[in-house]
């Protein structure tokens, strides 16, 4: 208000002052190297005038408000302020380069300010945890919450953060559930965080729900909280009381995350472990045919849905390219051997040993070739598979 009530005086003047002196007669010469500049006396005595009154004010923003010339330049000019700065980042300093006793002599020095003894003390508990003085860690706490009783909040989100460092993370939920209603980005994210290490499915959930519904998150920075826990929740559903439940829950998953494979495969198993083998069988038969997931493929091939010839022949006539997918082979090898098609399963698992040469592959293509009457191919791969053993 100071400022608005300065620039007003200072303009005003300027007008008042123009009627009265342009009247006055002589000039003004100003002699330069090669020229000299000619002007009216009242226009200097104009500017004059102007120039004292905006001086006198700039003095009086300096000496007598508040924040100085930091309200223009955005810098502070109070020494006390600025060395009460000095002695936090130092402090900082300090924590980062390790100098812990140095660090507490700057907190100590930073804390005498009264801008700065909220901030101080939460370095200290920061400080009190790195030596390991939990009690010291707590008063610390506690008393920069009665310094500034109306950032409790903040004291609060600060030792939920310590106490994940710490590795107590039920500690650290029990206060970040208490913050929920705050909708702070910052509490969500670390109830996430910790949610998920307790798995606390159900609760990290609907707190992407929330924080989804707040623009607080978005799906392509923040996938893998969703991607974790929709399947933390999936992995839960075993039993066919559950089937309602898992399709209530699948309705309100976010769009972008159904679509993601490892996701929807995950619902599919759900629902043939949970009894609804048709929906699951056609959801996975439409994606093959659009030939749209291999890895669905795999899938379909290992479920039992009751005609595993035909699901044979669906992946076969199908246009998945899965000569390089090694677990799409081995579901064809597997179902070739579950058939007795003994000539294909040959075939795919000699085009999985291509791809990888390990002990249990070697097995499987040892009993095959056994199948076939070739024993002395047979035997041949049951010594290599030996030979990796040993």
């Amino acid at each position: 208000m100071k400022i608005v009530i300065g620039l007003l005086i200072f303009i005003i003047v300027g007008f008042i002052l123009g009627p009265l002196v342009q009247n006055i007669p002589g000039s003004v010469h100003i002699l330069l190297t090669d020229k000299s500049i000619q002007f009216p006396l009242w226009i200097a005595l104009i500017f004059l005038v102007l120039f004292f009154v905006g001086t006198v004010f700039v003095i009086h923003l300096y000496r007598y408000t508040t924040s100085g010339l930091s309200s223009i330049t955005g810098k502070s000019q109070n020494k006390k302020n600025k060395l009460a700065i000095v002695h936090i980042n130092n402090a900082f300093l300090a924590y980062i380069k390790g100098e812990f006793e140095e660090m507490n002599k700057w907190l100590i020095k930073s804390s005498m300010h009264p801008q700065l003894n909220f901030l101080s003390h939460l370095y200290a508990a920061k400080l009190a945890q790195f030596q390991l003085d939990i009690t010291r860690r707590d008063k610390c706490l506690i008393k920069a919450a009665e310094i500034k009783p109306d950032k409790q909040f903040i004291v609060d989100l600060f030792k939920a953060d310590l106490l994940i460092q710490e590795g107590n993370n039920i500690e650290a939920w029990n206060i970040l559930s208490q913050l929920k209603d705050q909708r702070n980005k910052k509490a969500i994210n670390l109830m996430l965080d910790v949610g998920i290490k307790l798995k606390r499915w159900d609760e990290c959930f609907e707190l992407l729900l929330l924080s989804k519904k707040l623009k607080m998150t978005e799906y392509s920075k923040d996938f893998q909280f969703y991607e974790r826990v929709v399947s933390g929740v999936l992995e839960r559903f075993q039993t066919p009381v559950d089937l309602n439940v898992l399709n209530q829950f699948w309705k309100k998953v976010p769009k972008e995350v159904t679509k993601e494979e490892p996701i929807f495969l995950q619902y599919i198993e759900c629902l043939f472990r949970l009894g609804d083998k048709k929906t699951a069988q056609k959801l996975l038969v439409d994606r093959i045919k659009k030939h749209e997931s291999i890895n669905g493929a795999a899938l379909y091939l290992t479920l039992d849905f009751g005609d595993k010839a035909s699901q044979l022949l669906l992946v076969e006539n199908s246009k998945l390219e899965m000569a390089s997918h090694e677990k799409a082979l081995l579901s064809l090898v597997k179902i070739t051997c579950d058939l007795n098609y003994w000539g294909k399963a040959r075939d795919y698992c000699e085009s999985l040993l291509a791809l990888n040469s390990k002990i249990d592959y070697l097995l499987i293509m040892s009993k095959i070739l056994s199948e076939l009457d070739q024993a002395d191919r047979s035997l041949i791969f049951y010594q290599k598979a030996l030979k990796q053993l040993n």
